[in-house]
């Protein structure tokens, strides 16, 4: 698993070169995101013991498409015995919504490119205001923290990880688990 994120940087690098068409990038991702379910049920047999109420919730960027870092970091964090919900490709109102609902310790956005740097500050200032935690702790990660490590401090989140192990620790940290 700590393989995956490494591969889909390099897709993402070939993409981007235009080594690799759409259509190999597709496939490609799509065979991470069946690796990184496969191994979620491994992760499911060694899980730790539910930790006491926590509750995290991922999802990307409301418009973006990068899902297979929430689907990992996801997969991290039940294996440490939190309680993970994701909203993958959803609007903002439905983001919202899911947040005001339910009672989230942590919420993890996921950005891949400079195109949502916008759009994430006002998303995070969105879930403040309507979470149902008003303590909530809002992490940010993905592929566009490789060149922006601090944008946390910029979009008002409270930390970034660059990768699912990292977010794991700084959760832990975060509430002293």
């Amino acid at each position: 698993l700590h393989l995956l994120a490494p591969a889909a940087r390099h897709l993402g690098y070939l993409w981007d070169e235009d080594l690799c068409d759409f259509s190999k990038v597709t496939i490609g991702l799509l065979r991470m995101q069946k690796i990184t379910l496969r191994l979620g049920s491994d992760f499911q047999e060694k899980r730790k013991s539910a930790l006491e109420g926590m509750r995290a919730l991922f999802a990307p960027v409301p418009g973006s498409q990068h899902t297979l870092g929430v689907l990992m970091v996801s997969e991290f964090f039940r294996r440490e015995g939190w309680q993970v919900w994701m909203e993958l490709g959803s609007s903002e109102e439905k983001l919202l919504a899911a947040v005001k609902k339910d009672w989230f310790q942590v919420i993890g956005l996921s950005i891949g490119t400079e195109a949502h740097v916008e759009s994430l500050t006002d998303t995070i200032r969105a879930i403040r205001a309507a979470s149902a935690n008003r303590d909530v702790k809002v992490l940010i990660g993905g592929p566009f923290l490789a060149l922006s490590p601090n944008l946390y401090k910029e979009v008002g989140a409270d930390a970034a990880a660059g990768d699912a192990v990292s977010a794991v620790e700084l959760a832990k940290n975060l509430f002293a688990l």
